[in-house]
């Protein structure tokens, strides 16, 4: 090998060292994003506002799931037995795989005999709370309501983990706005309000449970409520509900009260801000003719109505 090859070759092998060097360097001092000391996330979709009461209910199981995962059994039990986590008519309560409750904001209810979930219609709702998927599903009952102090029909969504049922739910009769329960229902003394309270109800659930359990559920007698219960209409002008066998599915045209006034046009042209309908029919809680005034809302094509009786 020549002397000036050999002195090229060296010359080439001292500047990769070199430039190496430099890589190495480099990637030393270079220092990574800081973000404020927390690692990076991917956005979180904010939780549903309690004006949607179904999803933030699904939203505070999943909380309660996810509270388990990350800080074991007893810590999750711990934290729900507190009082302080009641939010309004909101709490989260487990189950053990023995249908023991063994955690719950109420001290009365944690241990309870399962065989004692019966509520105060005579309904026991054990089987259909413990027989509960990891999908989730929901169980219907009456039951004390923290917010109000009073027994009302609470919607709850109950999902398994781990052979363990978290659960919490919703009750029926709360004024709901955007940001959740502004108050609580209104009462009977006031016919209107209540009568808007029971259509909004029956939106909301067959919002929540579909039209063919929402039609089940208002054909049943048990629902009627002294004179209050609810009825729907279907886009063809037909009742597809109504605790009343006779008054389903009965000619549209025959809507017409004892005093020869035909209703059904206006009962058809409510809108989904709702109108009042006023027309003589009987009042089942006194099996007397008498004029009622209906609140009529359109929604989805249907109309969801009730109404209360003049004295």
């Amino acid at each position: 090998m020549s002397a000036r090859l050999a002195f090229s070759l060296a010359a080439a092998a001292v500047m990769l060292s070199a430039a190496a060097l430099a890589v190495a360097l480099m990637a030393l001092t270079k220092q990574p994003p800081v973000s404020s000391g927390s690692i990076i996330e991917s956005p979180i979709a904010s939780a549903p506002a309690k004006g949607e009461p179904a999803e933030y209910t699904k939203s505070l199981v999943r909380d309660a799931i996810q509270r388990y995962e990350r800080e074991g059994l007893q810590a999750t039990i711990d934290y729900y037995n507190r009082t302080e986590n009641v939010d309004g008519a909101w709490y989260v309560f487990i189950v053990n795989n023995y249908g023991f409750t063994i955690a719950h904001h109420n001290p009365k209810l944690r241990n309870r005999d399962p065989s004692v979930r019966i509520d105060s219609t005579g309904r026991f709702y054990g089987d259909d709370l413990v027989g509960a998927t990891e999908k989730g599903r929901w169980v219907d009952y009456v039951f004390v309501n923290p917010a109000t102090g009073e027994e009302t029909q609470k919607h709850t969504w109950a999902v398994k983990r781990d052979g363990l049922i978290f659960a919490s739910g919703w009750y029926e009769g709360m004024a709901v706005t955007r940001d959740g329960p502004a108050s609580p229902a209104p009462a009977k003394d006031d016919a209107a309000a209540y009568t808007k309270s029971l259509v909004r109800d029956a939106i909301q659930r067959y919002e929540r449970e579909g039209l063919q359990a929402t039609i089940d559920h208002y054909n049943r007698t048990e629902n009627v409520d002294g004179a209050w219960y609810v009825f729907i209409v279907n886009n063809y002008g037909f009742t597809i509900a109504h605790h009343n066998t006779k008054l389903r599915n009965r000619d549209p045209s025959l809507r017409i009260d004892s005093t020869g006034r035909f209703y059904g046009d206006d009962l058809l042209g409510a809108t989904e801000d709702g109108q009042w309908v006023e027309y003589h029919i009987v009042n089942p809680e006194t099996g007397e003719d008498a004029l009622k005034h209906t609140w009529a809302v359109k929604h989805d094509g249907l109309i969801f109505a009730s109404g209360w009786y003049e004295r």
